[in-house]
């Protein structure tokens, strides 16, 4: 998702079944996000509108999605949130995370750099113990994210 994001992009159907992990036969895991061919189009160049609105699961919509049918990489951080949301138990620092994730105003919504760095730092603390210089990414979050893709509508 942090590629996506960082080349402009957004995926719109994100959710834990479009979530594969792959086993490599050198027992590496890779995690690869699919998804269905959804139809859409481009308003802009970071928006697009649902052209089948029927076939799509609206329990992963951000708000904004519900109101104006508009999907940009801050609604794929939603998406995310209810991904995480999905798993039977998190531990507590994943229901913060969740919770800036499914975040009602935008703009104060992580993003996918920022989930990544944050996800980075706690895996570095899982293999060789905690870092001061990694916690900066898992103790403070800023209040607002600057998200340069989000059209203002």
């Amino acid at each position: 998702m942090r590629f996506l994001e960082l080349n402009g992009l957004c995926h719109r159907h994100l959710r834990a079944s479009n979530i594969v992990v792959h086993q490599s036969t050198n027992h590496i895991y890779a995690v690869k996000i699919t998804d269905y061919l959804v139809p859409y189009h481009f308003l802009d160049e970071d928006t697009v509108e649902m052209i089948n609105m029927c076939d799509l699961d609206w329990p992963w919509w951000a708000p904004e999605c519900l109101q104006n049918h508009l999907f940009d990489i801050v609604t794929d951080i939603w998406a995310f949130g209810c991904v995480i949301f999905e798993e039977d138990e998190t531990d507590t620092f994943l229901d913060e995370l969740l919770f800036m994730c499914v975040n009602y105003e935008p703009e104060s919504r992580p993003t996918f750099d920022h989930l990544f760095n944050f996800f980075r730092a706690l895996l570095f603390d899982f293999a060789v113990g905690p870092d001061p210089a990694i916690q900066k990414y898992i103790k403070k979050s800023p209040k607002k994210f600057n998200h340069a893709q989000r059209t203002k509508q």
